[in-house]
């Protein structure tokens, strides 16, 4: 296309010297008609020009597009990949951690006990006979030091 380009550059400016050369003989009704199909000649040379260079620059937009697609494209695989090793990473950590569990290992099925434990009520009953036997002395020790500690004052 470069090339076609070129030489249609230089068909262009070949017409327009021959065109030059033409109008610069004499001047008569054929030359006129000359001159305006040398002109016509000239003006769809170089709009075929303009088009072949618009045709070439969209082209080369469509490429760099395509590089800049195929960059994102490549910069999505390598993100990609590193959290793909990073899953690999914590499932090499899980692996890790499941072999640990696993190394757990049970010495003696459970059995049940022939002497279960539950609340001994009888030891319960005492136990709180007994220390409530002891708040009440206590109580009643204290109440009589409160009497004569007022007793005490009172005479005084």
């Amino acid at each position: 296309m470069e090339t076609e380009i070129d030489r249609i550059g230089k068909n262009t400016e070949l017409l327009i010297s021959e065109r030059n050369k033409f109008l610069s003989n004499k001047k008569t009704d054929d030359n006129v008609l000359s001159a305006w199909l040398y002109s016509n000649t000239i003006q769809e040379s170089i709009a075929y020009l303009n088009t072949l260079r618009t045709t070439t620059n969209d082209i080369k937009s469509g490429i760099n597009n395509a590089s800049l697609a195929i960059e994102n494209a490549n910069n999505n695989i390598k993100d990609l990949e590193s959290q793909k090793r990073l899953i690999q990473e914590k499932f090499a950590n899980m692996e890790f951690k499941k072999n640990t569990i696993q190394n757990i290992q049970v010495l003696q099925p459970p059995k049940s006990s022939l002497y279960p434990v539950k609340p001994k009520k009888l030891l319960n009953v005492l136990l709180a006979g007994v220390v409530g036997l002891f708040l009440t002395v206590f109580l009643a020790f204290f109440l009589e030091y409160i009497s004569r500690h007022k007793n005490n004052e009172a005479k005084s």
